[in-house]
């Protein structure tokens, strides 16, 4: 299985709700106090950024520079009631460190600090890559 064919499949155990990958709505990312409004970011905020980087901060503020490879709308029927079409982003980070599952301040340059986003985990690059990575998804329902 290649690179391009894991990540699809990736996409389909997000979608069928297996793999681990957590479906989150905007409510359930947004800060209290944060400047950033997450229920209202919909794939067009994202999709001319894929390629640029993105820096995911740690609680203990580190750091660790990741690249938007994929600004993905999702199917519909992932909710009935959703208020935006879900859609998912897919970043690639270095092979280490390897971050684990768990929220993150998400920053970019034009798009500022998106506090407390749920970043999965969804694992290495393809064997056959020539460049080491990790990869990481965030799915916005």
């Amino acid at each position: 299985m290649d690179e391009t064919e894991n990540m699809l499949r990736r996409k389909f155990l997000a979608v069928a709700g297996l793999g681990g990958v957590a479906l989150l709505t905007g409510d359930a990312l947004a800060a209290p106090d944060a400047g950033t409004d997450l229920s209202k970011l919909t794939h067009t905020h994202f999709a001319p950024h894929v390629g640029t980087k993105f820096t995911l901060q740690t609680k203990d503020g580190k750091s660790v520079l990741v690249e938007l490879t994929q600004a993905t709308q999702l199917p519909k029927a992932t909710r009935k009631k959703a208020k935006r079409t879900t859609f998912s982003l897919l970043f690639r980070g270095p092979e280490n460190p390897q971050l684990p599952q768990g929220s993150y301040n998400i920053n970019h340059g034009e798009l500022g600090t998106l506090p407390n986003v749920f970043v999965v985990y969804v694992g290495p690059s393809n064997k056959k890559s020539k460049t080491k990575a990790s990869f990481y998804e965030v799915i916005f329902g």
